[in-house]
């Protein structure tokens, strides 16, 4: 999800007149939340417009594998679906978003299919409705060689993060196989979402599953999006960055 932002923070405060959920999501159904947001604001405040700096710089440095399957949860209006399937050198067999509105999903569908990229490439991706949760792999080959995370960790309930790094685990391939998670917001907050992230609440989750970080640290403001690099915004979060693999 290219962002879980201020605005998921206010519609879940009250039912208000265009018809929020009240209560937090933990009390509320999580796919009629999410769609509700989309469905009150077909450009949600949330959103981005654009993949995230740090994947782009990732991707042209190398950082990023370009072959297998590529994991995108929470993808949102799908930038970053399509930031890997056009990166220089991408040989994906899929690049796979998934996102529980489904109004979301046509929001991401209809981007692919109207951006600026070479149909084989856009061929890549797809987008499915489904709970990242719930997601399960036939046979080990449908491991994914690439899992990416912005703002999908801080979007879930925090009881359900040791199931998050969990499925994390049960996802990537193991060793050759890369995990990076964009955290945000990192600041002091109360509630959620998006919840309150650092850098040791993300090395907390998965390392105890097998994680090792080879990158893990704060994010210049150049590789933030606007309004993500600690100088503005609701609570002048910033954002920071890791590079997992899994050892077997």
């Amino acid at each position: 999800m290219t962002g879980a932002g201020e605005a998921a923070t206010q519609a879940h405060a009250s039912k208000n007149s265009t018809g929020s959920p009240s209560g937090p999501p933990e009390q509320a159904d999580q796919r009629h939340f999410w769609d509700t947001l989309w469905i009150n604001e077909p450009m949600p405040r949330f959103d981005m417009r654009c993949a995230s700096p740090c994947l782009i710089r990732y991707l042209a440095e190398g950082k990023i594998p370009l072959t297998g399957r590529a994991l995108v949860p929470g993808c949102g209006r799908g930038y970053d679906l399509l930031a890997l399937a056009t990166a220089a050198g991408a040989k994906w067999s899929e690049v796979l978003g998934m996102d529980l509105s489904p109004t979301g999903v046509a929001a991401a569908q209809a981007y692919i299919k109207e951006g600026e990229a070479e149909e084989d490439k856009k061929r890549t991706c797809r987008v499915e409705h489904s709970d990242f949760f719930e997601y399960t792999l036939s046979t080990y080959d449908e491991k994914f060689s690439f899992i990416y995370d912005y703002t999908f960790a801080c979007a879930i309930p925090p009881h359900l993060r040791e199931a998050w790094a969990r499925q994390m685990r049960d996802l990537l391939v193991p060793e050759t196989g890369v995990l990076m998670t964009l955290i945000y917001p990192i600041c002091e907050k109360d509630g959620g979402p998006p919840y309150r992230m650092s850098l040791e609440i993300i090395r907390g989750l998965l390392e105890p599953m097998g994680f090792v970080a080879e990158t893990l640290c704060l994010l210049p403001q150049e590789l933030c999006h606007p309004g993500r690099d600690g100088t503005s915004g609701q609570w002048k979060a910033t954002s920071g960055v890791g590079l997992w693999r899994l050892q077997k």
